[in-house]
């Protein structure tokens, strides 16, 4: 049996060459994902238990808070700006450039609604909402995500499983540090906006070009707003309605007890590989 799904491989890979091309990248996919799940949850365990209940209770919430506001730098759906990159109607350069302006632009209303969020859901105290919107930067990083896309449109997924897990390592390093020189709740939100800025960093340098070149083309902005707006409301609603359980914690009940729910759901997390 085993025998006759190998010969059924070989057979399948001659009549579709790019097979290979995809088991190999699905292989650095699940790769970095077993990578990030075993290193993040004993990361997390440390950081939890430094920290303690109330303290990684607020760590979480602003992380999570922050994520909701994601989907407006992430606005564009990935499959439709894949679509333009493979089909090749317009220069690659070009196609980047004009996404990474649409989604410049939303981060900045993005980043508006959070401080909105913040004044009439006023978190416990003036310093939580001030890390919080400093936080808010992450926003604006999330971005300059589209240019993986630039290799995953060519199936190369090995300079972004190297990228990846290079800029986490590091990232998590830190947070071990940060737990054995006992810090507190700034440095351990600082060490997520390190690891994006690593990550960037790693990308730009696999690139072949710059993060800003290229020229805006207003026509494929159009279609793209248009095309991606149902996707970035549908994807903003649902996100908001998963966060929402910390929102009413963090309002109505202790500290200890969003420090308590932030665990169980960071544990659930690792596993969404």
């Amino acid at each position: 049996m085993i025998k006759r799904a190998f010969q059924d491989w070989e057979n399948f890979v001659i009549k579709h060459p790019k097979a290979k091309l995809v088991a190999k990248g699905f292989g650095y996919i699940f790769s970095e994902r077993l990578i990030k799940f075993f290193l993040g949850f004993f990361v997390h365990a440390m950081v939890a238990r430094h920290l303690g209940p109330a303290h990684f209770g607020k760590l979480s919430y602003i992380i999570k808070t922050v994520n909701i506001f994601y989907t407006f730098s992430l606005f564009g759906v990935d499959e439709v700006i894949i679509r333009y990159l493979v089909e090749g109607i317009y220069p690659k350069q070009d196609i980047l450039k004009t996404v990474l302006r649409i989604r410049l632009s939303m981060g900045l209303v993005g980043l508006l609604f959070l401080g909105l969020f913040l004044l009439l859901f006023k978190p416990e105290s003036d310093l939580f909402r001030v890390l919080t919107f400093i936080y808010g930067i992450n926003i604006f990083l999330q971005a300059f995500n589209l240019y993986e896309l630039s290799f995953q449109s060519k199936l190369n997924f090995k300079p972004l499983f190297w990228a990846n897990n290079i800029s986490y390592v590091l990232s998590s390093l830190m947070r071990v540090a940060g737990v054995w020189l006992k810090l507190g709740i700034s440095f351990f939100l600082s060490t997520y906006l390190v690891g994006e800025l690593i990550l960037k960093v790693l990308v730009q340098r696999k690139m072949e070009f710059s993060f800003f070149s290229g020229s805006y083309i207003p026509e494929l902005a159009k279609k793209v707003f248009h095309q991606s707006l149902p996707f970035f409301l549908t994807s903003f609603v649902v996100l908001f309605d998963q966060r929402l359980s910390f929102i009413f914690i963090e309002k109505y009940l202790p500290s200890e007890e969003l420090g308590n729910y932030s665990v169980a759901v960071t544990l659930v997390d690792l596993w969404l590989f």
